[in-house]
Formats: C-alpha cells, sequence, structure tokens
C-alpha cells in the first residue's frame, strides 16, 4: 500500500475512533478507582495482591509482602480519588490486576496528579520499550490496542513510534506528511517529543534536519530536552542544545534537564553536557530540591560527586528544611551517604520541623545506615534534642513500626555513643 493511500486509511480510522476516545475520556469519574502504586509499594513490588472487596468509595487490598515485616498481613485503603499508576506496577502484579480492577469498576482512563491516565502510562512504557519485553507483553494484554485512540497520533508520530508500518523516512519524503513535522497529539507531544522519550538518536537527528520545533513545550511543559535528559543519550542532548534547546528550561513543576539528568540515569556524560551548556548547578524545583539533592535520593555517588566538584551546595536545603545528607538517610542511601561523610560534611542541620539527622534516622533509617553514621565518629550532634512535637529521636525510634531486625539496638547503641561523647 503506497504511503499516501496509507495516510488515507489512517486518518478515516483515527475519524472513526474520535468519538470512542471522547466517550472513554468522558467516564473518568467513576464511583470506584484504584492507584496500583500503592499496592506494588505496599508489597515493596514483589507482593501478590491476595484479594480484594468493593464499596461505593474505596477498595480494599490485601497484600501479603514476601517477608512479612510486622507479622501480619497489610490491609490498606486505597482512595477513589487517586488515580492508577502504571508506571510503577512490578512484574508479579500485573497478572493479578486485570480483571479484578476492571470487576471492582476501575477506570483505566482516570487521570492522577500529573494528569496521565493509566492507559497513557502503560503506553508510554510500551512505546517507549522501558522494562522487561515480557512486562511490556503483560501491559499490552492489560491495555488493547483501540486505547493508542486515545492519543490521535499524527502519521508522523506513527512512524517514529514504528506503529502500522510507517517508516520515518519515507513519512518525511512525503511533501503532506513533512508539513506535519510539528503536528501534535492529545497531549500536545511533537513527534520530536516522542524521538527524544525513546531514546532514538536516528530520528532526532532526522526530525531537526526537517525543521522539528526544538522549543516545542506538551501539555506537560516538557520539552523534548526534558525527555532527553531523562534517557542518557548524550549525544541526543548534545543534537538538541546545538538546534538552540532552552538548557535551562523548567517545566510546572520546576524540574531542569540537569534535575532529570541527576537522578534518572547513572549516566555522568549526560550531566557533562548539560554543564557544559551552562546548566545552573543549584535550581531548585518546586519542592526545594537541586539536582544535587535528586542524585541523592537515587543515590548517583559518580554523579554526585562531579556536581559537587563544579560547585553544587551541599546544604541547599528543600522546602521542609531537608538537606541532600538527609535524603539519604531518608532513602538508605548508602553509597552517597558515604561519599558525603568522607567529603567531611557537616551532620548537624536542623529542619523546618526542628528534626535533626537523628530524628529523620530513628524514622526511615536502616541498621547499615546506621552502622555508617556511627563509624563516621560523628560530633556535635545532640542525641537529645527535641524536634517541633516534643519528640526525641528516641521517642521516634520506640513508636516506628515495621523496623528492620536488629534496628533498635543498633540505633540505641549509636545514641549512647553520642551522649556519652557529648
Amino acid at each position: 500500500m503506497e504511503l499516501i493511500t496509507c495516510l488515507s486509511v489512517q486518518a478515516q480510522k483515527r475519524q472513526g475512533h474520535m468519538q470512542t476516545s471522547l466517550d472513554s475520556m468522558e467516564r473518568r469519574m467513576v464511583s470506584i478507582e484504584a492507584k496500583v502504586d500503592s499496592m506494588t509499594r505496599l508489597g515493596h513490588g514483589e507482593g501478590s495482591i491476595q484479594g480484594m472487596r468493593t464499596s461505593e468509595d474505596e477498595i480494599t487490598v490485601n497484600v501479603a509482602p514476601p517477608q512479612q515485616i510486622i507479622g501480619v498481613e497489610s490491609t490498606k485503603l486505597l482512595p477513589k480519588q487517586s488515580a492508577t499508576m502504571v508506571s510503577e506496577i512490578s512484574e508479579p502484579l500485573i497478572t493479578h490486576l486485570s480483571h479484578p480492577l476492571e470487576r471492582a469498576g476501575a477506570d483505566r482512563f482516570i487521570e492522577d496528579e500529573s494528569n496521565m491516565s493509566p492507559t497513557q502510562h502503560a503506553w508510554e512504557q510500551i512505546l517507549t520499550k522501558r522494562g522487561a519485553l515480557e512486562n511490556l507483553d503483560r501491559l499490552k494484554l492489560l491495555f488493547p490496542n483501540d486505547d493508542l485512540d486515545y492519543y490521535m497520533f499524527s502519521s508522523l508520530h506513527n512512524a517514529v513510534l514504528g506503529i502500522e508500518g510507517f517508516v520515518l523516512s519515507q513519512a518525511l519524503s512525503s511533501e503532506y506528511l513533512a508539513s506535519e513535522i510539528n503536528a501534535t497529539d492529545s497531549r500536545q507531544r511533537t513527534a520530536l517529543h516522542w524521538a527524544a522519550l525513546r531514546g532514538d538518536l536516528i530520528a532526532v537527528e532526522s526530525l531537526l534536519n526537517a525543521g522539528a520545533d526544538v522549543h516545542a513545550v506538551d501539555s506537560s511543559r516538557s520539552t523534548p530536552l526534558l525527555y532527553a535528559a531523562s534517557v542518557a543519550v548524550p549525544r541526543i542532548l548534545e543534537l538538541l542544545l546545538l538546534s538552540g534547546a532552552d538548557v535551562n528550561f523548567n517545566k510546572s513543576a520546576g524540574n531542569t534537564p540537569l534535575h532529570y539528568a541527576a537522578r534518572h540515569k547513572d549516566d555522568l556524560e549526560s550531566v557533562m553536557v548539560l554543564i557544559r551548556a551552562g546548566a545552573h548547578i543549584d535550581d531548585k524545583n518546586t519542592l526545594g530540591n537541586s539536582p544535587l539533592a535528586g542524585a541523592a535520593i537515587t543515590n548517583r555517588v559518580v554523579t554526585g560527586k562531579y556536581l559537587l566538584k563544579c560547585g553544587a551546595d551541599r546544604y541547599s536545603t528543600n522546602k521542609y528544611g531537608d538537606t541532600p545528607l538527609r535524603e539519604t538517610i531518608h532513602h538508605n542511601c548508602h553509597g552517597f551517604l558515604r561519599m558525603l561523610l568522607e567529603d567531611g560534611i557537616k551532620c548537624n542541620d536542623i529542619n523546618k520541623h526542628g528534626s535533626s539527622l537523628l530524628h529523620a534516622l530513628a524514622l526511615e533509617g536502616n541498621t547499615e545506615t546506621v552502622q555508617i553514621l556511627k563509624a563516621a565518629n560523628l560530633t556535635n550532634v545532640d542525641a537529645r534534642l527535641e524536634n517541633n512535637r516534643g519528640e526525641t529521636a528516641m521517642d521516634i525510634c520506640q513508636k516506628r513500626i515495621g523496623a528492620s531486625e536488629g534496628f533498635s539496638d543498633t540505633f540505641s547503641e549509636l545514641l549512647s555513643t553520642l551522649t556519652s561523647t557529648s
């Protein structure tokens, strides 16, 4: 079939499915919805859905983690206003979710706080080939091909995404299709957005040569450069920057390309490309987190070292007064924690809740994190300090449920050491 004929058929098909897509969008407000990312977190990404019972306003999901941390089955209520977050579904859960959720009335078109539906999260993973092949195949079983009509892709989008046999080089050689170079889908993404999101160097280069708009902004205020920064293909970043992309453009949440590069991939070269192009090293997002904090949260040690070498503020605080050091404790990022301690960072900061690092450790640390701090021979850390609620670190430790085995004893030893040296 010739390309122009394909185009005509494709246009008719899109028009025919338009009402179906709109009807699906209208169905977003339903009586029962589920937030699947809560399930994965409750089961640490490895649990299994044991059962589900529904009421008018909520779904109760029983999750049995591989290890019973508290010794009883965890039961959590999932609020109906929360959207399913397919982007975090683990492989063991995928095989359990489809029929129970649909029977419960879950709507795969309900949108989350980032205006993304479960369908969009799923197909974004499929179209960008993120994840194991068998996992993507399971997602395809959960979300039918007809859901793609929701995106309202142009023929050029289809060519970039490899849908329906379109080939990008052929599409760009067609004067008609080339005129659609900056056509957008239902989320205002151009073909260049998708090429960057897929890490497709050849497609990015071809689209730029054909005049694609490097400044195009989609419905989430993301540019192609922002997407490229999260996939770790340095040459794509270079091509976009050479074409005039704004290295410090930030989306609605305040994240710049450097924020994405610092935390999404352990890829120093992409970070270096952005900094050489003039990326602001200490820009903060709406939560007040800098790129260094993002690297700390995701344990990107090599990236963190480079950011510090380039002058990043190690004591930068977010809106809660938390430093990158505190984030390593909250998230038990042992490599980054060791790196900061070896670099001589001070450990006596107090956040806006009046909490010290010891309070953070008591609340979310694990045994290895305690041992790392104990070996660091901390000084100027008050073990008796009370936070704004009048709680000491030991008070929090004693109230904690689900701490790893041996944590309480190890934490008590650390406090005893600090108390005896103060």
